[in-house]
């Protein structure tokens, strides 16, 4: 008996391998999506995953507006209290008259610190306006003095009087006493040694 040739031997091996072999080869498993895992997690639990979206950093941030208040020139609309901080505990610098105009010089929530005079404090905005308010004279008081009445001038022998009788002063004798009395011989003129002053013409 002939020993098969080296060739079909090496020949009969190939065809062996080629017709079983696909079947002992495992196939590589193909790549699951990156998401599915985590879809899968959160679908179990219940979570639901927040979108992610890209923030923008071209958009710049709000720019707080300055009041429109700061530099203006308002009016007092009543008597108000200048303090040296914004509150009405605060020490009270002066106090400034109904209608009197101040400078603005910065807003802190209700108080508007201002310039009056050269000298600067707070002071509520609700004593201030923009328009000159209406101020009203004060009322004044007239005394009236009681009237005296005074005697007729009588003629006398010497002439007319140089002038109208006076109240309190006895140079003429036709001048009153504080009581209404004619000072008569009393007076500076009646009496000799004394002044002489000219009462009659």
């Amino acid at each position: 008996m002939k020993k098969p040739s080296l060739w079909l031997v090496i020949a009969f091996i190939g065809i062996g391998y080629l017709a079983g072999g696909k079947d002992d080869i495992p196939s590589r498993p193909s790549p699951a999506p990156q998401n599915s895992i985590s879809e899968n997690t959160t679908q179990a639990f219940g979570l639901i995953q927040p979108q992610q979206t890209q923030r923008s950093t071209n958009t710049p941030p709000p720019v707080a507006k300055p009041s429109p208040f700061i530099g203006a020139s308002l009016y007092t609309s009543q008597r108000a209290n200048m303090r040296a901080e914004a509150s009405t505990k605060s020490q009270i610098i002066t106090v400034i008259e109904k209608g009197h105009l101040v400078k603005v010089l910065n807003v802190r929530g209700d108080w508007f610190s201002i310039e009056y005079r050269n000298r600067t404090g707070w002071i509520s905005s609700s004593l201030l306006t923009s328009e000159k308010p209406v101020i009203r004279p004060a009322p004044t008081t007239t005394r009236t003095l009681p009237t005296q009445t005074v005697a007729p001038v009588r003629q006398s022998r010497a002439g007319q009087p140089t002038r109208e009788p006076y109240v309190g002063t006895c140079d003429c004798p036709y001048d009153l006493m504080r009581n209404g009395r004619r000072c008569g011989g009393r007076s500076a003129y009646s009496r000799p040694g004394g002044r002489n002053p000219q009462c009659y013409f």
